[in-house]
Order: C-alpha cells, then sequence, then structure tokens
C-alpha cells in the first residue's frame, strides 16, 4: 500500500519501528497475497523497512476478536511507531481502537481494504488513523 507508505514518511519522517499485519487465515489465499502487496508496497517506498519488525497476527474474523487479539498483542510492549496492513476494513478499525485504548494512537496508522461502510465513517472521524481503504469492484472486472 503505497499511499501508507507514503503517508509515513511525510508525517514520521520514514522512521517506522513496527509493521503489524492483520490477516485471516480463514479467509484462503486470495487475501493473503493482498498482505503480500501490502509489504510489497512498503519495501517500494520504504526500503530501510526491510530492517524493521514485522508482527502477524491472525484477525480471527469479528470486530470483538480482533480488538481481543490486538489488545492482547499490545499488551506484552511499550508503544512504538507501528504502520498496520490489514486484510479487511474491519481488522484496520478494531486495531486502531485497541492502539486507542493503549493510549498508542498517534503511534499507529492503518490501512484497510474493502471500503466497507464503517472504514468509510472511519476515514471521516478528525484525526483519524485510517490513512485509506482499498475498494475492490468485481462487478466492473473485464476479461483484461
Amino acid at each position: 500500500m503505497v499511499f501508507v507508505s507514503r503517508w509515513a514518511k511525510q508525517k514520521w519522517h520514514a522512521e517506522v519501528e513496527r509493521v503489524l499485519l492483520m490477516e485471516l487465515p480463514l479467509a484462503g489465499p486470495r487475501p493473503q497475497r493482498r498482505i503480500m502487496g501490502i509489504m510489497e508496497g512498503l519495501h517500494a517506498v520504504l526500503p530501510a523497512i526491510v530492517s524493521t519488525p514485522v508482527t502477524h497476527l491472525d484477525g480471527k474474523g469479528d470486530f470483538d476478536q480482533i480488538l481481543d487479539v490486538v489488545r492482547r498483542f499490545l499488551r506484552r510492549g511499550k508503544m512504538t511507531r507501528t504502520l498496520v496492513g490489514a486484510v479487511n476494513d474491519t481488522c484496520a478499525v478494531a486495531t486502531l481502537r485497541a492502539c486507542e485504548e493503549a493510549g498508542g494512537s498517534r503511534l499507529c496508522a492503518a490501512v484497510g481494504q474493502n471500503a466497507i461502510g464503517a472504514a468509510r465513517q472511519e476515514l471521516l472521524r478528525p484525526g483519524t488513523r485510517l490513512i485509506g481503504s482499498v475498494a475492490y469492484f468485481p462487478e466492473r472486472y473485464g476479461n483484461h
């Protein structure tokens, strides 16, 4: 996700201390390829990120489960400048809420996928750290 990389370059002077990838293995290989695309986008804009610790978490499914997974993860250490790449918007928004609860809302920025209503509402919230969401329009896919 090039746009979250550019955001980190501009706002944090490319000083990213952790990458958190919110995955959903039960959804199959296609969403996993999206996670790989997030990392490719990060590497393209922030080449030094190759030495940044990357954590993979299983989002488990619904908002409350994701919130619980991220809360437990955040309790294991101090908050650092973290870019969150999420397999879907529910994972992105829940991760942001967990970071806010931990007092680290200014230390995280997330990107989601699917552009669901909750993400679009989050994008309207002043000061949000949801940098963007990728919308997919399969009904517009063509032969190419």
